[in-house]
Parts: C-alpha cells; sequence; structure tokens
C-alpha cells in the first residue's frame, strides 16, 4: 500500500499521467494485476468457506456488503447514458471509464476492509503519501524564499505574493487529507503520531494558504468545522461539551481576553488572507473570476437540459463564450455543481445528488455505530466530504483525478461494515457485480492502449521530424480510432508539413483530415485556421476565407486569424474585408505594426500608413517612469524586467541584476519570460560574459520564432490534445502554411545583436548564418545586409 498509493495519487491518477502514454500502460497493467488477484481472492475464500475451513470473522463478508451500491449503480447508469448521447462520444467514453475506475477504487476498498484489512491503515497510507506532497510543496516554498533574500538582502517580508504550482489541485486534495489528519489527531494518543499528525497539519495550513485558492479556504473552513464539530460530539450525543463549557464559565474574564485576542488574530489573519488572495492570477471576486465558465455552463445546459452535452466536454461550451486564445483553454465550469449541470443535465445532477446524500446518510449512521479509530476515519471522511461540497461550488472538484480518487478510497474505507459473520448469501456469486466492473474496466483499459499506441509512436516521430513515419503512424490511428477528432487533427498537420516540403499528395491528404476534424470538432477556431491555410495553398479562396471567418468568430482576440483573412481578402483583391481584417489584427496585436509583413506589398504599407495616423503616439516611458510601474505592479515580472533594461543603459548594473532576480519570483506570462531571458543577455553583456550571453539570447530568440497558436514563448505546450482529450499530441499545432509574425523589427534588431555577440566570440560563420536567417524573415533589414557584404 506504501508502494501503490504513491504511485496512484501522485503518479497515475493525476492529468499528465492519464496523458502519458506510457504511464497509461503501466497503470492499465497494474489494474489489470489488481483486478486478477481481486477475483482469485475473493474465489479462494469462497471455497474455503464453502469447505467449512477458517474464521469467519477473519476471512468471510458483511450481508451489507457494498454500501451506496444501488445509488452508485444509478450514478454510473446515468454517466454513461450521458456519454452516449454526447456531443463527442469518443470523448466522453474515456471519461466515462474514469468513473468506472472511481466507483471500482470504492469497491475494491470497501472489499478490502470487510477481508480485515484496518481502516487506519489505509489513512495512515494516504497521509505519508501527502506527506511527500507536502514536503515538495515545502521545499519550493523554501527555494522561492532563498531567491528573494538573494534579490532582497534583509528584506524579510516579500512584497511579492508566492502561489504554490498547480494551486486549485493542491488545495483540494489537502483539504481532503487535512480532515482525515484532524480525526485522526483527536483520537490519536500515542505521541510520536500525534506529533507527525500536528506537524503535517500546520504545514498543511500554511500550503493552503500559499495556494491563494479562495474557493480551497471556503472548504478548508466548512471541513474544518464538521471535523471539530463531529470529534466533540462523540458518541454521547453532546456531553462531551459540558466540559468545556463549564470550564468557560469557572475563568471568564480570562476566556474574554481570549476571544479579544482572537478577534484580534481574525483580523491580522484577514488582511494577510486578502493580501494573499489579491495575485495577478486572480480576478477581483469570486463571480468576476467564475462568470464566462458559468454562462458557459448554463447555456450548454439549455441547449441539452435532460441529458447535457456529454462528461469532459464543457472545453467546446466554453470556447462559445470566450477568445481562445487569448484565454486559456479550461475543461471544467470550475463548479462542481455548474458542470454536472452543463455535461449531465437534469438527471446525472439528480442521479449525483442520490448518491451524495446516500454518503451522508450512511456516514452518519456508521459515526453513531463505530467507536475509537475506526469512527475517527468516519468523522475524517465526512468532514472530507463536506469540504468537497462546499469547495465544490466554485471549483470543479473532481476535475483532477487524484482528488477524485482520494474522496472514493475514503468512503469506502469509511463505509465499509468490517469483518463480520457472514450470512449464506454473502458469496462469490452475489459478489460478481462489483467484480465484473473491475474485469470490465481492465479489458476497456487495454482496448484504450491498443487505439492510442499508434497516435503516441505517431507523436514520438513528428517530435523527431520524422514525418513521413508519423504521418504513416497516424494513419494508423485513425483507421483503429476514426471518431477521435485529435487523431484526425495530428494526421493532418503531418501531411501539412509534408506538403511544406514539396510532397505534391500531402496537401490533399491534409484537406482531407482537417475537413474530418472540423466535421468531429467544429468548436476548436485553429482547426478552422488550419483548414483555411490548406485551401488557400490549393488557391481555394472562397473556401478559406470561409474557413477564416469561422476561425475569427470562434476566437475574435486571436489576431492571427485576422491576418490571414486579410492576406486571403488582399489575394483576392477584397480590399474592404482585408482592410478590416488587418485592422481587427493590428487592434489585437499592435506590436506587429513594426514587422517586414506590412512593408511587403503596396496595398499593406498604404493600410498601415492609415492605420499609424489615426492611431495614438506611444509614448515612450522614462526611467522614472518604469520604476513608478514597477512599484505598482510588483506582482508583474514584466515591470521589473523593462526597469532592468532601463537600468542597463543607464550603466547600473548591480540594480539592473536586483531587478531581474526579482522578475524570476514575480507573476509572468509566456512573453515577458522572453523579455526577461533577453534582458538577462544583456546583463552579461555588460558584465563581460559572452559566452553566457549568446546562451540567453539564443533561447531567448527560439522562443519568440517558435510559436504556438498562444503566441511566443508557448511552442511545445499544446493545449488541444491534452486538455480537450487527455490524449499526447505533437509539439506543433499550427500547419506550416499558416502565415505567422515569426519575427517583428525590435526582436530583428534583437537578433543582428546576437549575431555580433558570436563575432565578438570569434564565431564569424555562427554570426554569418544569424544574420542571413534575419534576412529570411526580414528581407529589408539593412543592419543585418551591412554585415554580409
Amino acid at each position: 500500500m506504501l508502494l501503490a498509493f504513491p504511485y496512484l495519487l501522485l503518479l497515475a491518477a493525476t492529468s499528465n499521467g492519464i496523458v502519458i502514454f506510457e504511464l497509461s500502460r503501466i497503470s492499465v497493467g497494474a489494474l489489470t494485476v489488481v483486478v486478477i488477484v481481486w477475483l482469485a481472492a475473493a474465489f479462494w475464500n469462497g471455497r474455503v468457506r464453502e469447505a467449512g475451513v477458517g474464521h469467519a470473522s477473519s476471512v468471510t463478508y458483511s450481508a451489507r456488503l457494498l454500501p451506496l451500491g444501488r445509488p452508485l449503480a444509478l450514478y454510473l447508469a446515468v454517466y454513461w447514458l450521458t456519454a452516449f448521447t454526447s456531443i463527442d462520444v469518443r470523448r466522453s467514453l474515456g471519461e466515462a471509464w474514469l468513473a468506472g475506475a472511481y466507483v471500482f477504487a470504492f469497491v475494491l476498498t470497501v472489499d478490502l476492509v470487510n477481508w480485515g484489512w484496518p481502516r487506519e491503515l489505509f489513512v495512515k497510507a494516504m497521509l505519508l503519501t501527502s506527506g511527500v506532497l507536502t514536503g515538495m510543496g515545502v521545499y519550493t516554498l523554501v527555494e522561492w524564499y532563498r531567491q528573494w533574500l538573494a534579490a532582497n538582502p534583509g528584506a524579510w517580508l516579500p512584497t511579492i505574493a508566492y502561489r504554490l504550482p498547480a494551486p486549485n489541485t493542491i488545495a483540494i486534495f489537502l483539504n481532503l487529507m487535512l480532515m482525515a489528519a484532524l480525526a485522526r489527531l483527536w483520537v490519536t494518543r500515542a505521541r510520536a503520531p500525534r506529533v507527525f499528525l500536528a506537524v503535517w497539519i500546520v504545514l498543511a495550513l500554511g500550503l493552503l494558504f500559499l495556494t491563494s485558492s479562495r474557493s480551497g479556504w471556503l472548504g478548508t473552513a466548512a471541513g474544518v468545522g464538521a471535523a471539530v464539530w463531529l470529534s466533540v460530539r462523540g458518541p454521547a450525543q453532546g456531553a462531551s461539551l459540558k466540559p468545556i463549557w463549564e470550564a468557560v464559565r469557572r475563568r471568564r474574564t480570562l476566556w474574554v481576553a481570549v476571544l479579544l485576542v482572537g478577534v484580534a488574530g481574525l483580523g491580522l489573519a484577514g488582511w494577510v488572507a486578502y493580501r494573499q488572495a489579491a495575485h495577478p492570477t486572480h480576478a477581483s471576486s469570486f463571480l468576476v473570476a467564475r462568470g464566462n465558465f458559468w454562462i458557459a455552463a448554463w447555456q450548454a445546459f439549455l441547449r441539452s437540459p435532460w441529458v447535457g452535452q456529454g462528461p469532459f466536454t464543457f472545453g467546446s461550451a466554453f470556447v462559445h463564450v470566450s477568445s481562445v486564445p487569448p484565454d486559456l483553454l479550461y475543461t471544467h465550469a470550475h463548479s462542481l455543481y455548474f458542470n454536472l449541470l452543463a455535461e449531465t443535465g437534469l438527471v446525472g445532477v439528480i442521479a449525483f445528488g442520490t448518491s451524495g446524500v446516500a454518503a451522508f446518510l450512511a456516514l452518519w449512521r456508521q459515526m453513531r455505530d463505530l467507536r475509537g479509530e475506526d469512527r475517527a476515519v468516519a468523522v475524517g471522511a465526512c468532514a472530507a466530504l463536506v469540504a468537497y461540497a462546499v469547495h465544490g461550488i466554485f471549483e470543479t472538484v473532481s476535475a483532477e483525478p487524484t482528488n477524485a480518487f482520494v474522496i472514493s478510497i475514503l468512503l469506502g474505507v469509511a463505509l465499509a461494515p468490517g469483518s463480520v459473520p457472514a450470512v449464506p448469501e454473502s458469496n462469490f456469486a452475489r459478489r460478481w457485480p462489483m467484480m465484473g466492473l473491475g474485469a470490465a474496466l481492465a479489458i476497456a483499459g487495454w482496448y484504450g492502449i491498443w487505439l492510442s499506441s499508434p497516435l503516441h509512436l505517431g507523436v514520438l516521430a513528428a517530435n523527431k521530424s520524422d514525418w513521413t513515419r508519423a504521418a504513416a503512424q497516424f494513419a494508423e490511428a485513425a483507421r483503429r480510432d476514426p471518431r477521435s477528432a485529435v487523431v484526425h487533427q495530428q494526421w493532418g498537420v503531418a501531411e501539412s508539413v509534408l506538403a511544406s516540403q514539396g510532397d505534391a499528395s500531402a496537401l490533399a491528404e491534409a484537406v482531407t483530415e482537417f475537413e474530418t476534424t472540423v466535421r468531429l470538432d467544429p468548436n476548436w477556431a485553429l482547426n478552422h485556421a488550419n483548414l483555411g491555410a490548406l485551401y488557400a495553398a490549393q488557391e481555394n479562396d472562397e473556401a478559406s476565407v470561409s474557413e477564416l471567418r469561422a476561425a475569427t468568430e470562434l476566437a475574435p482576440q486571436v489576431a492571427l486569424y485576422h491576418l490571414n483573412l486579410g492576406l486571403i481578402a488582399e489575394r483576392a483583391d477584397e480590399a474592404a474585408e482585408a482592410e478590416q481584417a488587418y485592422a481587427d489584427a493590428l487592434r489585437y496585436q499592435p506590436e506587429w505594426a513594426d514587422a517586414y509583413f506590412w512593408r511587403a506589398t503596396p496595398f499593406r504599407v498604404a493600410f498601415l500608413a492609415r492605420w499609424r495616423s489615426s492611431a495614438p503616439p506611444l509614448a515612450v516611458p522614462t526611467v522614472a517612469d518604469l520604476e513608478k510601474s514597477a512599484a505598482a505592479n510588483s506582482e508583474f515580472a514584466v515591470t521589473y524586467a523593462q526597469l532592468a533594461e532601463a537600468y542597463l543603459r543607464a550603466d547600473r548594473l548591480p540594480e539592473a541584476a536586483r531587478l531581474l532576480k526579482k522578475a524570476d519570483l514575480a507573476y509572468a506570462r509566456s512573453s515577458d519570460g522572453l523579455e526577461i531571458l533577453w534582458v538577462k543577455a544583456e546583463l552579461a553583456v555588460a558584465q563581460g560574459d559572452y559566452k553566457e550571453a549568446v546562451t540567453l539570447g539564443e533561447k531567448a530568440l527560439a522562443g519568440y520564432r517558435d510559436q504556438s497558436i498562444y503566441g511566443p514563448g508557448t511552442f511545445g505546450d499544446p493545449s488541444y490534445g491534452p486538455f480537450l482529450f487527455r490524449r499526447e499530441t505533437m509539439a506543433l499545432d499550427m500547419v506550416p502554411q499558416l502565415t505567422v509574425i515569426r519575427l517583428t523589427d525590435p526582436w530583428a534588431a534583437r537578433m543582428v545583436v546576437l549575431g555580433d555577440w558570436y563575432t565578438a566570440l570569434g564565431d564569424a560563420a555562427r554570426a554569418a548564418a544569424i544574420y542571413r536567417e534575419v534576412l529570411s524573415y526580414v528581407p529589408d533589414s539593412a543592419e543585418a545586409q551591412a554585415r554580409l557584404r
């Protein structure tokens, strides 16, 4: 168990663990072994009982063999129904498999406790596993604080708020385990376990604070309140409160003072919490932060109120109310209840509600019947369920599979009847539905591995630029899994690269695959944009414009889509549409105005002149302006980078170096990270370290040139496959036929400077290669031309 829980909760059941093919294969193999051993053990124990051998109390099963059996069966049936009525059955079936796995974890846990495994053994193993996560969280905090002190000697209180990575997911996990730990601490009398639990609880509370998860804090408050009340209440139904009340009456003055100190402490804690909650990643309030998610969920519910639009399809609804990009792609509604409405409709909400009420009632009975450590397990599970339900108002607490497994196991441990004398009916034959679920999951898991195997091999080949092999593997993946949009999308991208390399037949194949992709998934704007670019390569301008318009309607704030629409409209002599599209492109990416693209044709030259005449001139900030900005926006890394660059020009190197260290600690978007890298390269040159400068400069420029649909600095981090489908995909997400501004004039000038640094190092060949690359992006670069003469 000490090996199983860390693997399940920290690797296999994470979102990345499900996406990564090799981990999925190991997980399905482990599941198969568990199912086989479970079946064999159950069959053997049944044979032993029939022969009258052994002690019934240790190897037999309770007549109440499976608590929540009917509610969970109803929930699974409804979930599978909504999967088969989904807008994307293929995608929803994968989520339905996960739902079955959660129920299987519950069933297996119940069975193991019925076999005689101690309840507290499960809780101890999970707490030890959570100790690994807690230790990692503390380590990252200490490292961050060490870097803060290095950048700000003597400033013991940071002015930048630190937030844990993956904060919402960690907050849910810590909340669940915190309730189990509090309940155990209440009944544990041995000193060593009490010390361990107390230390872990303090660390967990500290990390919960550092998640800055406001919904997590609500869940913590509700869960801790429930844990304390249920623990104090005890089996005597309130008798434990009397000694506490008598102590308060005898020392009333002392307790008044304690109350006043407590109120003051709460006020201070509230101020600290407010400051922590003012992180750049937060909106101003819950309602503002959740608005688009809940609107999308409600609209999806209204479109299909009875059965929803299908499990794990919320992302397809979200893109209709928010432009993705620049917004991130979110695959859940940031509310358990809104998410259920959107994906499973009223039948799903009713089935889930029935299971939830049944779980609370069953836990209440268990807390009444159990004693000692067993009761503490039930109290911890009930408090965890309270935290889960309250946290779920503002967060889809089941979105990360790890947390769904945790609550399933906690409920299984708490609700298992335990080892009691058996009745004749509680034999192997009566238990086949539970074991059938495990066997079905294993078989379906291996089928999924077989489906995904060629996709995995194709992704490996594509990331090694072996495009011919990648296309062949994707073709096989499409043959095995013809209803998967992401498989056809990957095949289309591979064929588009082959077409760009001169393969005459590949372009038609790429078009065919993207037509299939758009038919299977019409909601992702980039699919339309890629198809539009491929149509343009076939000189099918009418079809190209239609697809690019669809892309701009789905994601109206993506400048790239408007740019390509304008390009095709310009080519078709549709001047009015081209001008409007180009204006929209520069509205969302005004920095693109300084790019060679606008000097490539007379039409664009004239358009840009008109655009510049109507656009307000950009003021060049002074050092004083930048200092004020950095002081007012201390949470944002880019303000430090901009001020550091100004200090470098003023030869204030120590101050620039200190600012760049602070920038590493603040919130940075991907493009901000590239800016910081370049300024660090300039600092290295100012300090005479040209080798470090070219390393940093190459990294910054590569990040700017190699882009995903989210822009510079994001290549290799695709969202479409891993987020929407839980499937791995190649690094490239845009077809080469899509026109992208790879280098603006300011970054081209920086690239020339990089070449100069290589010249200073005596590497003339590399410098010349860089100058030529600049001219491939900016043919009229006078600086690059001069250096090549």
